[in-house]
């Protein structure tokens, strides 16, 4: 049965529009399940809750990163850190395969590179973690990031098989119930095997 799998798409927004529009065409290109925060208010911390469910579903996640930190938490323990780097902890956290691909920032105009030295430092901090313990892709083009995310999602789904989704109609219902109930007739009779063995054993002590 062939699986679709669900693919979350994080990253700035503004600044990276074009990117997360060709990563979501090559998701479709591919009969994936593109996912984003285009979906929810980034703003409005009671959709941490949806967005955290969302990750829990998707399959793959990928990080793209440009010179921009993005829109951080006023308050609470999380204050200073952006909704970017929050959703990549959060699915770090919970084991999804993560993909990171970081904009060359030769290619990155002056509008769309942080302004607050504070972001920038926590900028620098965040790359420098989503680096560790794996192979980031650097990207020049649009069009490079395209082919980056196909070739690695590719290799990804061959090395890390996930759940996925499959379709309800793919499956013989009748023939996997008639299987369960197959199932359970025999561990029943192992059981009562199992019964009938202990008791001969404990009827031989002395």
């Amino acid at each position: 049965m062939e699986k679709k799998y669900q693919i979350f798409i994080s990253s700035t927004y503004k600044d990276l529009i074009k990117e997360r529009e060709k990563v979501r065409d090559v998701i479709l290109s591919m009969y994936q399940f593109p996912i984003g925060m285009e979906m929810f208010s980034a703003a409005d911390e009671e959709q941490w809750e949806i967005i955290k469910d969302t990750i829990d579903s998707s399959d793959y996640y990928v990080l793209i990163i440009g010179k921009r930190y993005g829109s951080v938490f006023d308050d609470g323990p999380e204050k200073g850190m952006s909704y970017t780097e929050k959703e990549y902890h959060y699915a770090k956290s919970v084991g999804i395969p993560i993909l990171v691909y970081i904009k060359d920032e030769k290619t990155i105009t002056a509008d769309n590179v942080e302004k607050d030295a504070k972001k920038m430092k926590r900028l620098d901090s965040f790359i420098a973690e989503a680096k560790k313990g794996r192979e980031a892709k650097w990207f020049s083009s649009v069009d490079q990031l395209g082919t980056e995310v196909t070739l690695s999602l590719h290799k990804e789904m061959d090395r890390k098989k996930r759940p996925g989704w499959i379709r309800g109609d793919s499956i013989d219902i009748e023939k996997s119930l008639s299987e369960i109930v197959e199932l359970s007739k025999r561990n029943r009779e192992l059981e009562e095997e199992n019964r009938i063995l202990h008791n001969a054993i404990s009827e031989r002590k002395p």
